[in-house]
């Protein structure tokens, strides 16, 4: 669910460059995902901050002075944090967030603001996990006077309270969540948990549909299965966002 100025914006990805720089942003994330790329690695949190003139995104302007990828769950720990899931206040921006998420953001938090000074314009990214680190992160560059050009997340989870999104969606920070297949990880947490910024829902063959789609009733095997696997799989949304023509 997005709020009723979010809906009236422009779609920043029915453009040739908009799908571009999703398509860049989805290979980036399934190769941190990997370890592949990983620069940063503070409390399990895992992520990789790529100075502005090394993302190659074609057809994207401006340019960004750095690009940040947050790395989704990858061990027991991970996952035990992520189960962490009680609503706590945040005095610092207001609203209730995710416990669990809200720790390991602290974590790395003043490490990747020193290691951001000096950038005027940063994109952010990230699968699973990653979702509500870009957030938080976005919060805090903007509460600097950063410009954050996008956060582009996929599958990500539900990490705040409806005060907190409100607040998030008041800043202007442009924030899009693909979500791709019968993803489960983007319909949890649930009770009092919201999602902030434009959900962008695409098939696993590639094909943009207005909502998430659901698991047929006669078929529940197929859907316990495709729910795990279509999000593990970061390489999942990357050939969607490969096949993705319209």
């Amino acid at each position: 669910m997005t709020s009723p100025d979010l809906e009236k914006t422009p779609d920043a990805f029915a453009s040739a460059s908009g799908r571009a720089l999703a398509r860049y942003l989805a290979v980036r994330c399934a190769s941190v995902n990997e370890g592949e790329e990983l620069s940063l690695d503070v409390g399990n949190v895992e992520l990789r901050v790529i100075p502005g003139d090394s993302v190659e995104v074609p057809h994207f302007e401006p340019a960004v002075d750095a690009l940040v990828v947050f790395a989704g769950s990858n061990d027991l720990r991970d996952w035990m944090r992520n189960l962490s899931a009680l609503l706590k206040a945040c005095p610092e921006h207001g609203g209730r967030v995710h416990a669990g998420f809200e720790g390991d953001f602290q974590r790395v938090k003043n490490i990747l603001l020193d290691r951001l000074s000096g950038c005027a314009r940063v994109g952010i990214s990230g699968h699973s996990r990653a979702h509500p680190l870009a957030c938080r992160l976005a919060e805090e560059l903007s509460s600097r006077g950063v410009e954050v050009a996008f956060v582009v997340t996929f599958g990500g989870p539900r990490w705040c309270d409806a005060a907190r999104r409100a607040r998030y969606d008041a800043r202007g920070i442009p924030t899009h969540r693909f979500v791709v297949g019968w993803d489960a990880v983007p319909r949890w947490p649930k009770w009092g948990y919201r999602h902030v910024g434009r959900m962008v829902c695409l098939t696993t063959r590639g094909r943009r549909v207005p909502r998430q789609q659901r698991p047929p009733l006669w078929a529940p095997w197929r859907f316990l299965w495709s729910a795990v696997d279509e999000h593990l799989i970061a390489n999942e949304y990357a050939r969607a966002l490969r096949d993705w023509e319209s």
